[in-house]
């Protein structure tokens, strides 16, 4: 359910982030889900902490209450900013099917800092 309110947000498109990445219980209950909104460049990151992330979550919760997720639930989601820049440059290869709006511009910053780590 949070997956698809975070895509909905995403494809509303006046918030501007590239991906997400939520995480949930492993119990599978639906308090204390964390999600993760991935924008594309470590600056794009900061102006989304600073302009964006407060409301991304509110709407998100918006979009899950009427999705059916109850109110206790979604009091209890969390939510922070990263980038496909800090992520890549922690070691993680991002797949193409992630659903990233401008793959392409990830994919430079990936060959970048390969071939700067000597790794191509």
């Amino acid at each position: 359910m949070i997956v698809a309110c975070t895509q909905e947000l995403r494809d509303e498109g006046d918030l501007v982030f590239v991906d997400s990445e939520v995480i949930s219980q492993f119990d599978g209950s639906p308090n204390g889900i964390f999600i993760w909104f991935i924008c594309e460049s470590a600056a794009a990151k900061e102006r989304f902490r600073e302009e964006a992330l407060s409301e991304a979550t509110r709407r998100v919760r918006i979009l899950a209450l009427k999705a059916g997720m109850p109110p206790s639930s979604a009091e209890t989601l969390r939510s922070d900013v990263t980038s496909t820049e800090d992520i890549i440059a922690g070691g993680v290869k991002l797949p193409r099917s992630r659903g990233h709006r401008d793959y392409a511009a990830t994919r430079a910053v990936a060959d970048r800092n390969s071939n700067s780590m000597g790794l191509r």
